[in-house]
């Protein structure tokens, strides 16, 4: 009697509840399969203010984004000797990422930039400032147009894909 009711509660365990689909009984549901998104070279000029940061090209393809970095450390300009921590240093960064997806029957593409640059120089106190102006922005964009972008403290982009 034991063994039949574990046999039993086994076969509650193991079935599957019924389920309902919309479309009614034996639809079947297939999911979107998503769009890929197609390789792509962009041409991105980055400013900010009048001054140039970065010009170039970015090949984008599917799964594959695109990316440009530079850094520079500088000693500092200020005389700091006297100061206990015996100097300090001037920090500057440039980041662009460019990178592209399918959503439906669009491709997106995604840019994210950020600008680090030394913030008051000249002053010992102040050797560890900086200033970090960044922007994220999502687009559609067809080969032959351009999108432009303004971000904030002066930044602005051009992108044009090809």
């Amino acid at each position: 009697m034991i063994l039949l009711f574990l046999l039993a509660a086994q076969s509650v365990i193991v079935s599957p509840l019924p389920r309902t689909f919309p479309g009614g009984p034996g639809a079947i549901i297939r999911p979107l399969p998503p769009r890929a998104f197609s390789a792509a070279t962009y041409d991105v000029d980055v400013r900010l203010g009048s001054a140039p940061l970065w010009s170039g090209p970015m090949r984008v393809s599917d799964y594959n984004g695109a990316s440009f970095s530079q850094e520079k450390t500088d000693g500092s300009a200020a005389d700091c000797a006297a100061d206990r921590r015996g100097g300090g240093q001037e920090r500057s960064s440039l980041l662009i990422r460019l990178s592209g997806r399918g959503i439906g029957d669009r491709s997106i593409t995604q840019l994210t930039i950020t600008v680090m640059r030394p913030g008051a120089v000249g002053r010992c106190e102040d050797q560890a400032s900086t200033r970090t102006v960044g922007l994220t922005e999502s687009f559609a964009i067809e080969p032959g147009q351009d999108v432009r972008i303004e971000g904030d403290g002066g930044l602005s982009v051009r992108v044009h894909r090809r």
